[in-house]
């Protein structure tokens, strides 16, 4: 039998986009300050409870929660309107906000407590605690959701909790006053502290939950963030005001290669999702600096609320498609076929992409694991007939991108 494989007929669709938007809290303003990154200006303000700290956006860009340190809730705010969709009642004055990468419970870190709030997302409800060390300040899952990392700034350490049972398997020391931030690397194999009074940042090993690195860093190391590719950390001190810096981190050789002027007092920072941008919160500046994480400069600010703290984006949902009509043809048949492939959605943490016939997410009728490669082949295609695929990414239950794209089956012309 004789088989070729004649490329008939190629369209991209413009794929189904997301506007990214970054939330600011303002933790004097009792507010946050919606941006557009597109055009860098804030579109919007949405107040909250007082002293609004830590902000941080479900995997499925539907939703954010904003721990309020005042009123000892959080704030849950609807990112289609951007306004308080509810509240949820925590622990005594909450700083820091964590999903599970598959959006189905939150770790919130009780300042005064010394616990960690469970939140069951689909019911927003506090389902229970975990004890903890002494002033729990921030808390960072790993990529594959396993275990959570909580900085106590008191104590000096890291507690370790195993996710799936909600329990502290161990507790690493660190250097002196953990801040109220840390990042793990996308790969999950690192974790990076930065220390506020020993000016340094720490680096775990999340293999052995061992500090196998420790990094000098400027006058009062205070917030943090890693890049989409796990290339470069950005951390900012405070020790220099009134024009404060950041450090940048090569992650390969833990080294600092560079720092960045920026604001007064940088307490948050964040990368956008396609990693060409990030965003600092500068508190005593009432300000976001702009940083272009292409050349590390310093390009521009964004007039804010009053106080910002903590910056994040919504995530990039946008995938592109590309589709092509084949056809087979062997000594007594012909078979028209699709032949669709995609790009990743940017900074995603994707298990699972599905392949659906209709925009609601329905009738699917493929799915291609994350280790895969991004094709998916539709067989017995009529001459003629016009096919819209509609690509989902998935961290779980949480849809974390989105793409589409019609393709013609055409036979030999």
């Amino acid at each position: 039998m004789i088989r070729r494989i004649i490329a008939c007929f190629s369209i991209l669709l413009t794929p189904l986009s997301a506007e990214i938007k970054a939330y600011v809290t303002n933790q004097a303003g009792a507010s946050v300050s919606v941006i557009d990154e597109s055009t860098d200006t804030v579109i919007g303000t949405i107040g909250v409870g007082s002293l609004p700290t830590g902000v941080e956006v479900s995997p499925d860009g539907k939703i954010a929660y904003v721990a309020s340190e005042g009123t000892d809730s959080l704030y849950v705010i609807d990112t289609t309107t951007d306004t308080v969709a509810s509240t949820i009642t925590v622990g005594n004055f909450p700083v820091n906000v964590a999903f599970t990468p598959n959006g189905l419970k939150t770790y919130v870190t009780n300042l005064f407590d010394a616990t960690v709030s469970i939140i069951d997302v689909s019911s927003s409800i506090e389902t229970g605690t975990i004890a903890v060390g002494a002033a729990p300040v921030d808390v960072a899952m790993t990529p594959n959701g396993l275990k959570a990392y909580v900085t106590h700034f008191s104590g000096d350490d890291v507690a370790v909790i195993d996710v799936p049972s909600n329990t502290v398997l161990k507790t690493i020391p660190v250097g002196d006053g953990p801040a109220e931030a840390e990042v793990v690397t996308p790969d999950g194999t690192k974790v990076y502290i930065p220390n506020l009074n020993s000016d340094d940042v720490s680096v775990i090993s999340t293999a052995t939950d061992t500090v196998t690195a420790t990094i000098p860093i400027g006058d009062q190391p205070i917030s943090i963030a890693i890049s989409p590719d796990g290339k470069k950390v950005y951390v900012g001190t405070q020790g220099n005001a009134p024009t404060d810096e950041i450090f940048i981190i090569d992650v390969a050789s833990d080294t600092v290669t560079g720092t960045i002027e920026v604001g007064n007092n940088p307490n948050g920072i964040a990368f956008t999702p396609d990693g060409t941008k990030a965003y600092v919160a500068n508190r005593f500046s009432n300000s976001v600096s702009i940083i272009d994480a292409t050349t590390d400069t310093n390009i521009g600010s964004i007039a804010v609320g009053s106080q910002p703290v903590g910056v994040t984006f919504t995530p990039s949902l946008t995938m592109n498609v590309l589709g092509m009509s084949h056809m087979n043809v062997f000594l007594t048949e012909t078979e028209l076929l699709n032949r669709i492939t995609w790009s990743p959605p940017d900074g995603a943490n994707v298990r699972e992409y599905k392949i659906f016939l209709d925009a609601n997410l329905t009738q699917m009728i493929g799915t291609v694991s994350a280790g895969a490669p991004r094709v998916f082949v539709d067989h017995n295609k009529k001459k003629g007939g016009v096919t819209t695929y509609f690509v989902g990414a998935f961290n779980g239950p949480s849809l974390v991108g989105l793409g589409s794209v019609k393709v013609l089956a055409k036979g030999k012309s």
